[in-house]
């Protein structure tokens, strides 16, 4: 039974909204079915492997530092997954890039490789998936920076 097409921000949802796909049950030993989880968990994996994004984007500090630290919270802020019928998927990121990316060419490097990366480990057909680059991220050093670029911040604390 095919479960009603629904979008959720994944993993946001309470286990008994989440929705799942059903992929096969030809083989006649039962039925195959993938989750939203599996999607965004693949999705994350595949931006994370891109030279040029420096991390998906979050709602808070709180969903920074759960990122890095691993946590899961930061997924449902920056990876949106809709389930179609008929083993077919639709993928949303949000992304931070870093200073000097180019994003004409690492928005469509994103989507090759999560394509990629869900559909063979899947065996669903991805649809679309759309980039929000969110933000643009400076990680230059003093060294990097112009020194016209540079404050002096004369030390008050004595």
């Amino acid at each position: 039974m095919r479960q009603p097409e629904k979008k959720t921000a994944v993993p946001g949802a309470s286990p008994r909204m989440a929705v799942t796909q059903k992929v096969d049950d030809s083989n006649g030993m039962g039925e195959i079915q993938i989750h939203e989880n599996v999607i965004a968990s693949l999705a994350l994996r595949a931006v994370r492997e891109i030279e040029g994004v420096s991390r998906l984007a979050a709602g808070s500090i709180v969903d920074s530092i759960a990122d890095f630290v691993g946590g899961r919270r930061q997924q449902g802020r920056s990876v949106a997954i809709e389930m179609l019928p008929e083993g077919r998927v639709s993928i949303q990121l949000k992304v931070i890039l870093t200073f000097g990316a180019r994003i004409p060419e690492i928005a469509p490097a994103i989507q090759r490789k999560v394509i990629e990366t869900v559909e063979s480990a899947t065996g669903m057909t991805v649809v679309k998936v759309n980039i929000l680059v969110q933000e643009y991220e400076a990680d230059r050093t003093e060294e990097d920076m112009p020194e016209d670029d540079m404050i002096d911040i004369p030390n008050t604390l004595g």
